[in-house]
């Protein structure tokens, strides 16, 4: 069956070396000046036939209902100047409803769009939608797919742990022995700005033409209209600098559009957490040749030691930069000849750990050099912290991301802060360091009917601390089994930690097919359970067990009505600690003592469970309940901490009520 091109229309063709499902269309490859064997096709995709009316970027006919208010806000903020944070549900169609407009206003500006997103699915969602709106306007436009330089890397070195990448990339770059970097295809560039390519498609075609991806993308993003790139790229220190030069752009020309951005928060402050033990120091100094540097680790290590066993078994310490710092700096000062600073020591372990790594060997000497070069930083809200709880160690912590974000957020041309669990949106705002002044603060509701998706919570079991016990992980898991008894298909079962998921389902009795999630598991294996759970829907259904805050609840788009139900058990508060204690009292400090609590302990586990209860309904067809398995939900201070279209309803008879709303679904 012949297919076309959606840019053209017209014929699309087969490569001489390529395979079926390996079309491009000639015309197009010939604008560039490529060769037809070494295009990549964009996917044959069935595009609405014509766009909205009175948007030209908007790739539909009709704006859904909810989504409309948002195209004005994303519209509005933009020419405000303004950052939007946006409570967006599954089915708003956020994606859409912030790029039309925003690519509108970038070109009518001369600014650009900038997509950040934690994950590569939602790389590819950005770009299809791209494809759509280049299509239905008729407008050009240059679009860059980025991700990280290692994992587009082509070569052998990507396989490495991610510091030995960084330095083994910077160092064939430099002696010129990177057989893709030196080499250089403006064509392939021209290529790019002409056709909305997925980052795979860009790094196998610069791959064919034996150029570096990452060069090669970086060229095309410095004249983009759109990028779409993660997290780090803006907001990651180490990255941050090399972006802004080579986009080539003041960072006031960016419109970002931040998606899934409850998560950015905690990935700032992981950008500025680390930790040092005596082990990783004695395994530095095995590496160092230089007999004063040698000596110099060896009083460090001296000095950590005593500053760790200044903290009892078992328990957490704040320090302070000083103790270790200037023990340190003693030690630096105390040779005539050898006299080196603590810039120059980090320096001299850096080093260390390039030839190190360039060798194809792990560094404990360039760990540290990152560690001291952390930790000696003098940032608001940056906390150091001695634990003896798991193995002896030295922390730092930052405890306020706005250190970071504030500034960018104000030097950015705007921003839309979006997400389906971004609540409350004035909480973001805060944490992030956007101002009342500069921030529009958007909640927008789902336009699925409520009555799709029931959350019942029932209210005779706890995972209160001090009610954890035998018989009520017994009545836990009962209440579990009774409702899979009565759910006709896939149930996912979200615990609050590995600890409970082990302890309860142990007693879970059903006749599911169950299958877990563990700590260890990797991508491919979290895959794999969803086409087990796609496998198991034409039965009796599987049930999956596994965490809320991990991948299988965040990470995984359940397409299809894939969960006919999602059970939360307990509530995902974090484990007590010292750094969640300073946290709560940074916050309190900040912003006044009601907010503390809510801000760094309440609100983040209550993400969690929105998190959670958002797996099971993607589209407007999908049905399922959701059953929340603790009485604490019904409280005021955490009832109170759901957005409004998230109803909770006491189940007094659980079986009852699944019985009565599977059987309705039968009927529809």
């Amino acid at each position: 069956m012949p297919m076309f091109c959606p840019k053209c229309k017209g014929l699309l063709k087969i490569p001489r070396s390529g395979r079926l499902d390996e079309k491009y269309c000639p015309s197009c490859a010939a604008e560039t000046e490529l060769s037809p064997d070494e295009t990549i096709p964009e996917p044959v995709t069935q595009w609405p036939e014509k766009g909205h009316p009175t948007m030209p970027f908007f790739p539909f006919p009709e704006v859904r209902k909810g989504q409309d208010k948002f195209i004005r806000d994303v519209a509005k903020s933009i020419a405000d100047r303004k950052h939007l944070m946006a409570y967006a549900p599954t089915g708003i169609g956020k994606t859409v409803a912030a790029l039309a407009p925003a690519v509108e206003a970038a070109m009518e500006m001369g600014k650009t769009v900038c997509f950040l997103t934690s994950k590569q699915s939602q790389h590819h969602i950005a770009i299809e939608t791209l494809k759509q709106m280049k299509v239905v306007s008729g407008r050009q436009i240059r679009v860059v797919d980025l991700i990280s330089k290692q994992a587009m890397c082509p070569d052998d070195i990507s396989e490495e742990f991610p510091a030995a990448f960084r330095m083994l990339c910077y160092t064939s770059v430099i002696t010129k022995s990177c057989r893709y970097f030196t080499n250089s295809d403006d064509n392939i560039v021209k290529f790019i700005h002409s056709n909305i390519l997925h980052v795979e498609d860009l790094k196998t075609l610069a791959t064919r033409r034996k150029v570096c991806p990452h060069r090669i993308a970086m060229e095309a993003a410095a004249e983009a209209d759109v990028i779409v790139c993660d997290y780090n790229h803006i907001f990651d220190p180490g990255v941050r600098p090399n972006t802004e030069e080579a986009f080539g752009r003041p960072i006031s020309d960016f419109i970002i559009i931040v998606d899934e951005a409850h998560n950015l928060p905690d990935r700032i402050r992981g950008y500025y957490s680390m930790s040092l033990t005596a082990n990783l120091v004695e395994a530095a100094h095995s590496e160092v040749r230089d007999k004063h540097l040698a000596e110099i680790l060896k009083g460090l290590k001296k000095d950590l030691v005593k500053l760790l066993e200044s903290v009892d078994d078992g328990n957490e310490s704040l320090t302070d930069a000083a103790h270790l710092l200037e023990a340190l700096d003693k030690r630096l000062g105390r040779s005539l000849v050898d006299r080196m600073d603590l810039g120059t020591l980090i320096e001299q372990l850096r080093d260390i750990g390039v030839k190190r790594m360039a060798d194809g060997k792990q560094s404990a000497a360039f760990e540290i050099a990152e560690f001291l070069d952390g930790y000696r930083q003098d940032l608001r809200g940056l906390v150091r912290i001695i634990s003896r709880k798991d193995g002896m160690m030295l922390n730092y912590r930052l405890l306020d991301p706005s250190t970071v974000s504030g500034p960018l957020f104000a030097s950015f041309h705007s921003s839309i802060v979006m997400s389906g669990t971004l609540h409350p949106t004035a909480m973001f705002a805060d944490i992030l360091g956007i101002p009342e002044r500069s921030r529009m603060l958007g909640t927008y509701r789902s336009p699925f009917p409520e009555e799709n998706r029931p959350v019942f919570v029932v209210d005779d079991v706890t995972t209160l601390f001090g009610q954890r016990n035998d018989a009520m992980y017994r009545t836990i898991a009962d209440r579990i089994s009774q409702a899979c008894d009565e759910i006709p298909g896939n149930v996912a079962v979200f615990f609050q930690s590995y600890g409970m998921l082990k302890n309860i389902t142990q007693f879970i009795r059903t006749a599911k097919e169950p299958i877990s999630e563990s700590r260890e598991s990797t991508k491919a294996e979290k895959r794999e359970l969803v086409t087990t759970l796609a496998k198991l829907k034409a039965g009796k259904g599987g049930m999956m067990l596994a965490v809320m805050g991990g991948s299988m609840s965040e990470g995984i788009d359940y397409r299809d009505n894939l969960l006919d139900s999602v059970i939360v058990v307990g509530v995902p508060f974090a484990p007590p600690s010292l750094e969640q204690d300073q946290l709560i009292r940074y916050f309190e400090t900040k912003f006044g003592r009601d907010y503390g609590r809510d801000y760094g302990y309440t609100y983040p586990a209550m993400n969690r469970v929105l998190q959670s209860i958002g797996r099971c309904i993607r589209s407007e067809t999908d049905r399922a309940a959701v059953i929340l398995l603790d009485k604490r939900f019904m409280y005021p201070q955490y009832r109170r901490c759901f957005p409004r279209d998230v109803k909770l309803d006491s189940a007094d008879d659980l079986t009852a009520r699944l019985r009565k709303f599977y059987s309705a679904n039968e009927k529809i």
